[in-house]
């Protein structure tokens, strides 16, 4: 269901957040990085183009294609003896962003750090090098990263959304909103820093506006599942349930089965009295995830409620995993 957590910009990082219901994940960091003198055709143009053999430069500075396959162009390239500055840095950073979608954080950081040596006023590299340093968890270093690349471009609007996520996972929640600010304020177009502004605002008990930055984010983004089920989790904890539930069933729709959604769709059936409903959504996400922990609790709580007893073993192994998740829960509104 739903906790509290991190956000993001481009290349995804996912984590728990803060104020919620466990499985609720927040947002993702954001690389916007695109390669020197890269141009993305348009589909017309696409459609009228002859087919052509694709060239290590293609793979490499042309987005699109798969990260072991960017790997290895852009490694022949920046093996290349005679390769221009210009281009290096280029393959350095495809390479790099291509290393990120591998999770290869250290090798991203060695290319990164190669790029800053060829050009040390390269905001995209110090920015790339950040959203590494915060998936491996470093997260000052990855502050100190974001903090050098907004000082070489004030208008970068992905290094902001990203240091408010670093801070997020800080849980220095004001902090992180006034970086999600000024994200928002550089490009508005943005829906990434509304959710993660949301979930902030949520972190902070402030339904309210959580609810308005959650739907901010879905009007630029209607398709974005994970906002939709962000939202749902800040309706049924302020009991507006009829429009929880619209708002999971929405999220289950553009994504079937996550186990999440399920559990935080049971959550909702629990807020509602549905304890036959909440059952099965419990029973569907454990089954997809048996340590869910907030279906395990509710799904004991709803057992309980139908007078099953079997709801107390539910319980006993929701605490087992979480001490205190009946404090968190009397939060919801929610009570053995």
């Amino acid at each position: 269901m739903w906790r509290t957590g991190t956000l993001a910009i481009g290349l995804s990082i996912v984590t728990a957040v803060v104020g919620a219901p466990s499985g609720w994940t927040q947002p993702t960091p954001m690389i916007s990085a695109p390669m020197p003198g890269a141009k993305t055709p348009s589909a017309s143009e696409k459609s009228k183009a002859p087919e052509k053999a694709l060239t290590p430069r293609d793979l490499c500075f042309g987005g699109g294609h798969a990260p072991d396959r960017v790997i290895r162009e852009c490694t022949s390239l920046i093996d290349a003896v005679r390769l221009p500055r210009a281009d290096r840095s280029a393959a350095l950073h495809g390479r790099a962003g291509a290393l990120l979608a591998t999770s290869e954080y250290d090798r991203a950081i060695t290319d990164f750090d190669q790029a800053i040596d060829l050009n040390s006023k390269d905001a995209l590299a110090f920015h790339g090098r950040g959203v590494a340093w915060a998936r491996k968890g470093d997260l000052d270093k990855a502050i100190a990263d974001y903090d050098e690349a907004i000082r070489l471009d004030a208008k970068f609007a992905e290094a902001f959304g990203n240091r408010g996520l670093a801070y997020a996972r800080k849980n220095a929640w004001e902090r992180a909103i006034i970086e999600y600010d000024q994200a928002i304020k550089l490009n508005p177009g943005l829906s990434r820093p509304f959710y993660n502004r949301g979930a902030a605002w949520r972190a902070k008990g402030d339904h309210e506006r959580a609810i308005s930055d959650f739907s901010r984010a879905i009007k630029l983004n209607p398709n974005g599942a994970d906002f939709h089920y962000a939202r749902c989790a800040s309706y049924a904890i302020s009991d507006k349930t009829k429009l929880a539930l619209a708002d999971c069933n929405t999220a289950l729709k553009l994504r079937p089965g996550e186990a999440q959604f399920l559990g935080g769709r049971g959550f909702t059936y629990l807020k509602m009295g549905d304890n036959a409903h909440a059952i099965a959504d419990f029973d569907a996400a454990l089954a997809k995830d048996p340590k869910l922990v907030d279906s395990l609790f509710g799904r004991g709580i709803a057992k309980l409620r139908k007078g099953d007893d079997g709801g107390t073993a539910d319980i006993e192994a929701a605490k087992a995993i979480e001490a205190e998740i009946d404090t968190r829960y009397a939060g919801y509104g929610v009570k053995l």
